[in-house]
Formats: C-alpha cells, sequence, structure tokens
C-alpha cells in the first residue's frame, strides 16, 4: 500500500484539512462551564441588587381587557352552547332510529 496521505485537488494532505478544521482544546468542558458561570456572575453584578420597594411607574392608566360582566356572560353562553348541543344529540339519535328502521326493513 502506498504511505502517502490521500490529498485533495488542491494538493493538500486531507489529514491536515481536518487538523486545520478541529478547534483547538485548550480548556475543558468544567472550564467552559466555570468561565461562563462567571461571566454571568459578573452580568448580574452590574444590574445591582433588587430592591423590594421597586415598583413598576405606568405613564397611562391601566384598562381592564375584560368587561365586567365576563363570567356571567360566559355562564350564559356556555348554557346556550349545551341546549344547542342537547338538540343536537336528540336529532342524531332520531336519525340514527330512522336509519335502524330503514336497515331492518331492507334485511327483510
Amino acid at each position: 500500500m502506498d504511505s502517502t496521505p490521500p490529498t485533495d485537488p488542491r494538493g493538500q494532505s486531507k489529514v491536515n484539512m481536518v487538523k486545520a478544521r478541529a478547534p483547538q482544546k485548550d480548556s475543558s468542558i468544567k472550564d467552559m462551564f466555570a468561565k461562563l458561570a462567571g461571566k454571568k456572575a459578573d452580568r448580574t453584578e452590574k444590574k445591582g441588587p433588587a430592591t423590594p420597594d421597586a415598583t413598576l411607574e405606568v405613564d397611562e392608566p391601566v384598562t381592564r381587557a375584560f368587561p365586567e360582566n365576563l363570567f356571567a356572560t360566559l355562564r350564559d353562553d356556555i348554557a346556550a352552547l349545551k341546549q344547542e348541543l342537547a338538540a343536537d344529540v336528540k336529532d342524531i339519535r332520531c336519525n340514527m332510529g330512522e336509519l335502524e328502521q330503514r336497515v331492518d326493513s331492507l334485511e327483510r
């Protein structure tokens, strides 16, 4: 067998190309997490401690997004939907009864 490593069209050794693409390992994973934790700690120190008396200042008054009688409206809507559903179920049962009668008459 030939002992020369395979080359790409540019004449570079493929082994060297892979080594060039590989990231340099200058620290372990634990060190990377420690660095990230250190950066996170630095960010929180810059923000400063949170004060318990901090309040949100609003320029415009906050308006309610829901009507005052929201629950009553929802309760009425649910009751109406239940009635419609009951009527639909009744119709379906009647239709099923008619279909069963037709099937019985066809089987005879």
